[in-house]
């Protein structure tokens, strides 16, 4: 892999060779299978000693067998999820077999069988069991969804959007976590993160998901990197039954219906298809095993068309955002002895999309085309030492490209001065992304018993190498900027005759090539203390080390941080019986490392400046070439530069972290049904930031600035249609001196200003997240049907919102804390959550043979803020008494966002959403086909989800450039048919 050079690392890395191979030495874990331990018993709870219990799948696959020790206990590991029967033999006693015992990954299921003494040979005993409903050994609370349910519930073909069915989460939110960065994505156990922007890359395939595992509330030291939670996707592998499918599903805007209004600028789904097929079963019979599937996908979105689209009918672009898609997998699973087990799986996903970011106010030349192969693999090594010690080794990577190709290669953009900022003729650049990834992970259970006090421990280590190389260009080195004041009727992006005034932006490329390094040993350990109560101490140890290459060939590290996150938790079950059980927990969650976390850092030279320069050659310009960096000062004047990119050196630097206080009350009833009271606290520490140690001294404050537009002389309106008046505005004191005078201030109260930016990347004491929750959740796990409905109160408060460093998540604008005017009211609600949510999901066996399920979503909207961005090319400042701003006084603040009201003082629209699915399976010979229908967003829903919430460019007579005005909602009520052969 290129850029997985060898990494000097010095300190860190040499500390994790030695600490890993102090773990292989030591220790596993399972975290793509699970564990079934039990203790055998006659009939007066007596244990049966030396009992032979065997466990396998219904057909015979995977089997496993042990004998239980003098207290009649035993335990064997490593089953791939599913259903299992468990056959128990002793001499002397009635053979008793369990049958459809479920696994779960990365979870152990207690059985307690009961033997029945005989003096002669009997029938054999079936008993039938379900899962047990409450786990008493951990202090999690983990969401599963089981390959069962998310054939029978309505579900997005987008594996994230599984998320969703976490209560008081959603697919880009975990647990107040700040968008998908804060998560961490694993693929059978091993992370698949994404090493630039944070977050998931691999979208694996719907249908080759055997289960779903979401943690993060109240998990132990055997997890971590990530503030906001876990998702882990683990695959399905064949066994000793040929099974086969052929699956198609399609949508159509014909049967759609759709809540696009007229002069509602927006896109939705026009139509799509997808074709799956999948075959798995044994190579050799109880020793080699096989999956493979394939998907190929065609999705087109639909944009509305402002110019054509009329007050009674809404029109649509010609074309269409086309996204084409090809995923292939294969995987062996070999049962080499009764103790090693091999896993091998080589996948690829390969994404093609035309005319993407196709939007309704720009030209559809604009769109790209983006490329974004990409290929993966997962090994893995299961080894049972003895039933109390089992190894797991795993390896897991991947290699890609995710590039935005512009449609005319290097012919310049044009794009409008103000108003809406309509773009023309091309993209504004050319990107070029590779993300790559390799990880390592060596775990170890171990079950030792000091006297009565049974121990569970865990030992591990993980390794992810992560490299990022992404590439900016201005295509053709210019961006035109024509005002539109040329006093014709007409405005020809091709015409320069046409335009009128003509500024133009100059460079503002990236060249970003870094590495990442995210290691991490633990501890941990399930203390069984009595029957009653268990306690679990951790300590997990992290280390990461980011990489930056500033384009002379000699990378240097930009960070690295070695620190210690202790766990605590306990478990009592207050009645002995797993009816009443109190958990409570305290953890320490430091954040992955990615490279969007450091590419600002001083020496990088990562990033070029945006330069604006206005035209002032001798007649028009030729835009169909482009102009070279010799030319600018014949024939462009200089207005200013961005400030978005300014860079630091790295200070006194900790990793991000998160503190959790986790505290739930479970109670199991009746028929596998369990209830969950669970309140959760969330504190954010060391939240990185690009900072001005002297920001305070560097600017003065100017009150009651109203902003006016220059051209007409006419007030800006603000969130209201009223003029906006600015109560404070921040000006920087190097334009003050710069000017050498302003409205209020005296030449001598000038001069006495200073101006000394100094600048660091660094974790900041001010910035804030809080994030409080009570789940209330009630639920039912079992073969026929199951249900799970939650209310869930949400409180996320702070005044950062992201966890990359910037205060955008993708990195936009250099944030709060050099940018004094994004001060002005940063504190609050925060985006991204609502304050109220219920879920209702139900999936099972219906009447006449047919499945299915349902799923309800209702909440209260998302918080959001009306905002100005400091605009001086457009824009006027005129202070209380009259007087005008010298425009030379902004040219420091222009582009800073301003929270005109308290953060989260609006709110959207509420949503309810209620998703079915309904199918039948027909036998036709030896092949079944399946039937099916699922209807999204039943009630046509048309709730805002997102709004413009700048209000720059306001035009009373244009609706779409109101504050306010939609530019997202809920996806409008769809149709998808369902059909599929099986055998």
């Amino acid at each position: 892999m290129r850029h997985l050079r060898a990494l000097s690392y010095p300190r860190s890395f040499a500390v994790l060779i030695l600490s890993l191979a102090w773990a292989h030495a030591l220790s596993a874990q399972t975290a793509e299978t699970g564990v079934i331990d039990g203790r055998v018993v006659d009939e007066t709870g007596a244990p049966v000693p030396t009992a032979e219990i065997s466990i396998a799948r219904a057909d015979g696959s995977y089997a496993r067998s042990v004998v239980a020790n003098e207290q009649g206990v035993f335990r064997l590991g490593f089953f791939p999820p599913g259903l299992y029967d468990v056959e128990v033999r002793a001499l002397g006693y009635r053979p008793t077999q369990v049958a459809g015992v479920r696994v779960t990954a990365t979870e152990t299921t207690s059985l307690r069988v009961e033997v029945e003494r005989t003096p002669f040979e009997v029938e054999e005993l079936s008993v039938v069991t379900a899962r047990p409903v409450i786990d008493r050994e951990t202090t999690e609370f983990t969401t599963n969804l089981d390959d069962a349910s998310i054939d029978r519930l309505p579900v997005s073909r987008t594996a994230t959007d599984l998320l969703d069915f976490v209560p008081g989460s959603r697919s880009d939110q975990l647990f107040g976590g700040s968008t998908s960065q804060a998560n961490s994505y694993q693929l059978d156990g091993v992370s698949v993160n994404q090493p630039g922007f944070g977050g998931d890359f691999l979208l694996p395939n719907v249908d080759w998901i055997e289960e779903v595992i979401v943690k993060g509330l109240g998990a132990g030291a055997e997890y971590g990197n990530f503030q906001g939670g876990l998702f882990n996707i683990v695959t399905k592998s064949g066994s000793n039954t040929y099974q086969g499918a052929l699956r198609f599903n399609f949508e159509s805007g014909d049967l759609n219906a759709t809540n696009l209004n007229t002069f509602e600028a927006g896109d939705e789904q026009d139509q799509r298809w997808e074709l799956n097929a999948e075959f798995r079963g044994p190579i050799a019979k109880d020793k080699l095993y096989f999956f493979a599937s394939g998907q190929y996908s065609e999705s087109d979105f639909r944009v509305v068309d402002l110019g054509e689209s009329t007050p009674t009918d809404v029109q649509f672009l010609d074309l269409l955002e086309e996204r084409r898609e090809t995923k292939l997998l294969g995987k062996l699973t070999w049962e080499a002895t009764d103790k090693d087990i091999f896993n091998i799986l080589i996948g690829k996903d390969d994404v093609y999309t035309d005319n993407r970011g196709l939007n309704s106010f720009d030209d559809p030349d604009t769109a790209t085309d983006q490329e974004s192969p990409s290929t993966f693999f997962n090994a893995s090594w299961q080894r049972t030492f003895s039933p109390n010690h089992l190894l797991e080794v795993k390896v897991n990577g991947y290699t890609a490209r995710d590039d935005r190709l512009p449609k005319f290669g290097d012919l310049s953009q044009v794009q409008v001065l103000g108003g809406d900022r309509n773009a023309f003729r091309n993209a504004t650049f050319r990107r070029d992304r590779e993300p790559k990834n390799l990880a390592f992970k060596v775990n170890l259970d171990s079950y030792i018993n000091t006297g009565s006090i049974q121990h569970h421990f865990k030992f591990g280590g993980d390794l992810e190498l992560g490299s990022w190389l992404e590439q900016r260009v201005r295509t053709g080195n210019i961006s035109w900027r024509p005002e539109l004041d040329n006093g014709l009727d007409t405005f020809d992006p091709e015409d320069p005759a046409t335009w009128g005034f003509i500024s133009s932006d100059w460079n503002g490329s990236i060249n970003l090539d870094a590495n990442t390094l995210n290691a991490a040993l633990y501890v941990q350990d399930y203390i069984r203390v009595t029957d009653n109560l268990s306690v679990n101490p951790g300590l997990r140890l992290g280390i990461w080390n980011g990489r930056i290459d500033p384009g002379d060939g000699e990378s240097f590290t930009a960070l690295e941080d070695v620190k210690l996150a202790p766990r605590i938790g306990a478990v009592w079950d207050v009645t002995g019986e797993a009816e009443w059980v109190l958990k409570g927990h305290w953890g320490r969650y430091y954040q992955s490392l990615f490279a969007l976390m450091f590419d600002r850092v001083e020496g990088g030279n990562v990033f070029e400046r945006t330069e604006f320069w206005d035209w002032i050659g001798d007649g028009l310009p030729d835009i169909n070439r482009p102009y070279e960096e010799s030319e600018k000062e014949q024939l462009f004047e200089f207005f200013g530069r961005s400030s978005a990119f300014q860079t630091g050196p790295v200070e006194d630097y900790s990793q991000p972290y998160v503190d959790q206080f986790v505290v739930g009350l479970e109670r199991g009833f009746g028929d596998n049904w369990k209830a969950e009271l669970v309140y959760v606290n969330r504190r954010n520490f060391d939240i990185l930031a690009l900072i001005d140690r002297n920001l305070d001294s560097n600017y003065t404050e100017f009150n009651n600035i109203s902003v006016i537009d220059f051209r007409s002389g006419d007030p800006v309106l603000g969130p209201d249609q009223q003029p906006l008046v600015l109560e404070r505005l921040m000006v920087s004191n190097d334009d003050l001196l710069f000017v050498g005078e302003a409205p209020g201030l005296t030449p001598e109260q000038i001069a006495g200003l200073s101006f000394d930016q100094d600048l660091a990347l660094t974790n900041v004491d001010e910035a804030e997240r809080k994030f409080d929750q009570i789940q209330v959740i009630v639920s039912r796990s079992a073969r026929a049907w199951s249900a799970q409905a939650s209310v869930v109160w949400t409180d996320l408060r702070g005044n950062f919102f992201a966890v990359s460093g910037y205060d955008d998540p993708f990195g936009i604008g250099s944030g709060s804390f050099v940018r004094p005017n994004e001060q002005t009211n940063f504190f609050g609600k925060l985006e991204n959550f609502s304050d109220w949510e219920g879920k209702l999901q139900l999936n099972g066996n219906l009447p006449l043979d047919f499945r299915g399920g349902a799923f309800l979503t209702i909440r209260s909207g998302d918080h959001f803020t009306p905002v100005y961005r400091i605009d001086r090319r457009n824009h006027d400042f005129e202070t209380a008494t009259g007087e005008l701003l010298d425009p030379d006084l902004i040219f420091g603040i222009d582009g800073e966002a301003v929270f005109l009201e308290e953060r989260g003082s609006r709110e959207y629209d509420a949503l309810g959403l209620l998703d079915l699915r309904v199918d039948k399976v027909f036998e036709v010979g030896n092949v079944d086909l399946l039937v099916g229908l699922e209807v999204f967003n039943v009630f046509n829903s048309g709730a805002v989800t997102l709004a413009k919430t700048e209000v720059n460019g306001q035009d009373l007579g244009d609706a779409t450039s109101l504050f306010g005005a939609t530019r997202l909602r809920v996806a409008p009520r769809a149709l998808r048919l369902w059909t599929s052969f099986g055998f």
